[in-house]
């Protein structure tokens, strides 16, 4: 088993994770905005703040970055824009999109070159494993909107 493999495995269970937080959520849902976000500022076409659909916005849009970073490497590259998409549906359908291109493109990596480094100077395998975390990061801030949600306390739908 290469390096290369393991780092699939260990990218196939942060996302099983994120898939399951993701399960079982309506377009009304995945906008609600808990009280605790009301004063965060909202970026031109991003969902409310704190809601499930910004962090499905949010991931997508990084494993898009996610993957030219390790494309172009080691030159730096801009962060995605948002599209705007207002279904749910097509907001996971998109993450699902850029989740399934960045697996891809890190099957393609040899491991040799999971030794390069990037543009800030890290090693690619370790930004690898970076993006892992984040995947995991999110499910469980996914989580926790669902605990408040169902809490239903200081709550508002944006």
């Amino acid at each position: 088993m290469t390096v290369r493999d393991l780092l699939l495995i260990q990218m196939d269970h942060a996302w099983a994770g994120t898939c399951e937080a993701l399960e079982n959520i309506s377009t009304e849902f995945a906008g609600w905005q808990s009280e605790i976000y009301r004063d965060e500022p909202r970026r031109k076409n991003w969902p409310l703040p704190g809601t499930i659909g910004w962090h499905v916005v949010h991931l997508q849009l990084c494993k898009e970055e996610y993957r030219q970073v390790i494309i172009n490497r080691p030159r730096n590259v801009a962060e995605p824009e948002p599209l705007s998409i207002e279904d749910f549906g097509k907001q996971l359908s998109a993450l699902h999109q850029a989740h399934d291109a960045l697996r891809a493109t890190v099957a393609s990596l040899t491991d040799a070159e999971l030794s390069d480094s990037i543009a800030n100077g890290q090693v690619l395998h370790e930004f690898i494993s970076m993006a892992m975390r984040h995947d995991t990061w999110h499910a469980s801030q996914i989580t926790l909107a669902k605990r408040l949600w169902r809490a239903g306390k200081n709550t508002r739908v944006g």
